[in-house]
């Protein structure tokens, strides 16, 4: 295995080298386009090769151990350079959503939707990669917004392009969370139906969405139609379903608790160590609430198949957010644990640090 990627790193410095030298080997050295774009090449190529290998070999990517993921400092550099450049000259909508993506790798998911909806602009709204990755944004920068705004842009996606899969998906969520599970449950069942088919793990999530609509419609509500019928009998016994949840019992240090604005949105997220991508899983309180006791489950995550049983090692980390989003900000008030991997099913946080 270590061959392989030392092999695959070599391939993927070759492609940049050849890919950036005719970026960079421009008559004006100093020529503001040239630069950017092998800045975007740059962070963007690894990131892509990334993708498509975990997705895309034979390779079992879960058995391989977690690492923290540390974000180079010359790349954070450059895509606050870009942001910038942007912000103060303007850009061409390719340029705006490479900032947007590079925002949501960085898991900077405000300024990802900052950055999209300057594409979003640019494009008139007729752009599809554009409108789902806007409303997708939003929605990872904070998930109620698939009730508002981010639910009104994955309409407009569904529209625009009936068949398109993350339009499909998303459609079916901000259906779902509007109590219109008829709605939610076509749309899943499109993608089931898709051609070409979904990968075996991802056409499992689905059903099971699919069948948690089939629930709700049946009565159930959306509170008890979280948990596909097949599992809700096992729900205590994650170990024989396969699913995985974390009781979490958050309280706050007397040191801090008279900082707290009550009105200040708590969140509780487990992630991966090193706080990479996407939650795993998250629920957004009010500071008032505490001290709290919630359990996470795979239904509290963001990314389909992005999930605490999808995960080993997790880090719990409960966060009373100044910035009002999940992401850190200076001086919000947070505690944090990790659970290795098989560990404990409860835990117990106590906020007493300040985010420097």
């Amino acid at each position: 295995m270590n061959t392989f990627l030392a092999v695959a790193a070599l391939m993927l410095v070759g492609a940049l080298g050849a890919v950036l030298v005719p970026l960079l080997r421009r008559p004006d050295p100093a020529e503001t386009r040239a630069a950017t774009s092998a800045v975007l090449v740059l962070i963007s190529l690894p990131l892509l090769a990334g993708w498509l290998y975990t997705r895309w070999s034979n390779w079992s990517w879960k058995a391989v151990p977690q690492t923290t993921q540390q974000v180079p400092p010359e790349v954070s550099a450059m895509v606050e350079s870009l942001a910038s450049r942007l912000s103060s000259q303007g850009g061409t909508l390719e340029e705006w959503q490479m900032l947007g993506r590079s925002r949501v790798q960085l898991g900077q998911y405000d300024a990802a939707a900052e950055a999209y909806a300057q594409a979003y602009r640019l494009s008139g709204g007729s752009d599809l990669e554009t409108l789902t990755s806007y409303a997708e944004a939003l929605v990872l920068a904070d998930p109620e917004s698939l009730r508002a705004d981010a639910g009104d842009l994955f309409e407009r996606a569904v529209a625009l392009s009936p068949q398109d899969p993350k339009a499909l998906w998303y459609g079916g969520l901000a259906a779902f969370s509007r109590e219109q599970y008829a709605l939610a449950r076509d749309r899943w069942q499109a993608l089931l139906d898709h051609d070409p088919p979904p990968p075996e793990d991802v056409r499992k999530i689905i059903a099971e969405r699919v069948a948690i609509a089939d629930s709700a419609l049946n009565g159930a509500g959306p509170a008890t139609a979280a948990t596909p019928p097949a599992e809700a009998s096992t729900q205590s016994e994650s170990s024989g379903s396969g699913a995985r949840s974390i009781v979490v019992e958050v309280t706050i240090s007397p040191a801090l608790a008279a900082k707290v604005d009550p009105d200040a949105p708590l969140f509780v997220l487990a992630r991966a160590p090193g706080g990479g991508g996407p939650p795993l899983a998250v629920e957004r309180h009010q500071a008032r609430e505490l001290p709290l006791s919630i359990e996470l489950t795979d239904e509290d995550a963001m990314v389909p198949g992005r999930n605490l049983s999808s995960a080993g090692e997790v880090e719990i980390v409960a966060r009373v957010a100044l910035g009002g989003q999940p992401t850190a900000t200076t001086g919000d008030l947070y505690g944090s644990v990790e659970i290795a991997d098989g560990g404990a099913t409860q835990t117990r946080i106590e906020i007493d640090q300040i985010q420097p």
